[in-house]
């Protein structure tokens, strides 16, 4: 591509950005009534309107300005509100048709709930003035979720302390392992706000973050062990406790080894979701809290592992002998 071309790309992509942005400060203060421009305010609102009408682009550029939530989830509403920009029915069922002959049903049903979600906050504020319907409905097989057992837990940390190498950062890998273990499935964080947490989120043995996800604050009371293994780990020149020594996929890589040595299955997601099960198991309709859920159904069906919980509460009595 030349370098003209490069430019002209560069330009349009810059125009764009600037004309949304434009938009939606029109929309921020025509609302207050506080727009000052040579605009006649019938013309302006008709324009208002419009944009209000038929982009998802700009709705969400709102939604995000209202609410707290990580840049991976915003990245990520952006993409879709832009992949489908006229707020209808018609439009979105016609892209969810196309995008399911080449993505899996659950990308799609991401979209629609992503497009409905949208569509149904800027309704509610006002933006929009047709409620969300004729969306149509994505169906998606629930698949099996598995954990690890205590038993599968206790044979990883064996796994953990009998490793030889180190850190390229200094420490041994056991001992680093040994505290990721322990601090994920104690606190049953998500693994960018493990990656996050700093020894001045520990008073005493309760452990306290922000979820980067959602902004919601946590609390969780930590056994002396886990808090043995992660004091271990503490270091002068760094607050962090995991992020000191390497980035996450760097600690992905050495799970990854990990399991492959101890012949366990799963991955390091599986820390939060066994934490989850563990918690479920021991007090039914406490593993949401414990993941931070506001509904029971997302845990119930990516996190709990049936498997587990129903080993221990429903059983019919042999009659055959």
């Amino acid at each position: 591509m030349s370098k003209s071309n490069r430019s002209s790309k560069s330009h349009t992509r810059e125009g764009c950005d600037d004309s949304l942005d434009r938009a939606i400060s029109v929309i921020k203060l025509s609302s207050r009534g506080g727009y000052k421009g040579g605009t006649s305010r019938s013309v302006l609102t008709d324009v208002t309107e419009d944009l209000m009408m038929n982009s998802f682009s700009v709705i969400a550029q709102l939604y995000l300005n209202n609410r707290t939530v990580c840049p991976k989830t915003a990245r990520s509403i952006c993409m879709i509100s832009e992949s489908c920009q006229e707020i209808s029915s018609k439009k979105i069922n016609a892209y969810l048709i196309v995008l399911s002959k080449h993505r899996s049903m659950d990308t799609v049903q991401k979209y629609q709930k992503t497009f409905l979600a949208l569509w149904r906050w800027g309704w509610e504020n006002g933006h929009i003035t047709d409620p969300p319907r004729g969306v149509m409905k994505i169906q998606v097989r629930a698949a099996q979720v598995r954990a690890w057992t205590p038993s599968q837990l206790r044979q990883l940390m064996d796994g953990a302390i009998h490793e030889e190498d180190q850190l390229r950062s200094g420490p041994d890998i056991k001992w680093f392992m040994r505290a990721w273990i322990y601090l994920g499935y104690e606190s049953g964080a998500r693994m960018g706000d493990l990656w996050n947490m700093r020894y001045s989120n520990i008073e005493g043995d309760t452990l306290r973050w922000i979820m980067g996800k959602t902004g919601d604050p946590m609390y969780r009371v930590l056994s002396p062990a886990c808090l043995k293994a992660v004091n271990s780990m503490a270091h002068i020149e760094s607050d962090l406790i995991l992020g000191r020594w390497c980035g996450q996929g760097t600690g992905i890589l050495h799970m990854r080894t990990l399991l492959r040595k101890t012949g366990l299955p799963g991955s390091s997601k599986w820390l939060r979701r066994s934490g989850a099960t563990h918690v479920e198991m021991e007090t039914p309709g406490s593993g949401r809290l414990f993941l931070g859920h506001r509904s029971y159904g997302v845990a119930d069906r990516h996190y709990f592992d049936r498997g587990q919980i129903q080993k221990d509460s429903v059983q019919v009595k042999s009659i055959f002998r």
